[in-house]
């Protein structure tokens, strides 16, 4: 559930929660917590800009090190006690906000879709309605916007394969949506610029094979095994993370069977469409 951070809000589903009458993930508008942090700085534009552009990265990021050092680089920004209390304000929340925060469960990648059906509401339902149009008008706005998630979407034309001379990424550009394939090339820049395998080992308990990532940036040690990393980025966002991309770099395997089924999507080919209308 996405909310905005009201303290009203929060404090209803932390006693729904407590009760258990809701037992999933609450997620706090992304959006919105960053403009209040911005809001609480009275810099310059350029600084303001560089503010948002660091707690934009700090919020989104799923490596918790390149998290930390987002938020060190702000806290040498705005080095003053109003600096510190804002910043202290929204560590409180980091539990619902940070993706290297959240709970190890599937979250996605936006953590901002609130304010769209918000606008969706306020255009569809006046101040006061039924219950019939009501429930009806929910249904409604549940349809819109699972059409727009499950639409063709767009795909990303360069080959960047080339690039990378590395031909396993020409699936994962030719059947997952541009967005998220823009991150999954992230996590490739980093694998390359900061991992190094670091052996292997048998799982005392399962048996399983484990691989081991260090990075070279801090010497911390990520476990690989079967597709899952300890850093547990891959099971929120469904997208591999760059300790997983480094151990199919050095095994040479394919990328794509790494991503959630839920961001596997087949182009819209209209070539294909008219073939099979003929």
């Amino acid at each position: 559930m996405i909310t905005s951070q009201h303290q009203a809000v929060v404090r209803t589903i932390d006693i729904l929660k407590e009760i258990a009458l809701y037992k999933g993930v609450h997620i706090l508008d992304s959006e919105s917590v960053i403009e209040d942090v911005a809001n609480n700085f009275n810099y310059d534009e350029a600084v303001r800009k560089e503010i948002v552009r660091l707690i934009t990265k700090v919020i989104q990021e799923g490596n918790q090190e390149h998290a930390l050092k987002a938020l060190d680089a702000m806290c040498h920004l705005v080095p003053d006690d109003n600096g510190d209390r804002t910043i202290m304000n929204f560590l409180e929340n980091k539990d619902r906000v940070c993706l290297w925060s959240l709970p190890a469960v599937f979250v996605g990648v936006g953590f901002s879709s609130s304010r769209q059906v918000g606008m969706l509401v306020h255009e569809r339902l006046h101040l006061e309605t039924t219950i019939t149009t009501l429930m009806t008008e929910i249904i409604a706005i549940d349809g819109i916007l699972c059409d727009e998630s499950n639409g063709p979407g767009k795909y990303y034309k360069e080959c960047t394969e080339d690039l990378f001379r590395d031909q396993h990424i020409k699936m994962v550009r030719t059947n997952i949506e541009q967005n998220i394939f823009k991150l999954f090339v992230r996590s490739y820049i980093q694998s390359v610029k900061e991992d190094n395998l670091f052996g292997k080992s048998i799982h005392e308990v399962t048996q399983k094979e484990v691989t081991h990532i260090v990075s070279r940036l801090t010497g911390s040690i990520y476990d690989v095994t079967e597709g899952q990393c300890s850093c547990k980025e891959s099971i929120k966002t469904g997208i591999p993370c760059q300790h997983m991309v480094t151990v199919a770099r050095a095994s040479s395997s394919e990328y794509l069977p790494m991503f959630a089924a839920r961001w596997k999507k087949v182009p819209n080919n209209p070539t294909t469409s008219s073939s099979k209308t003929k």
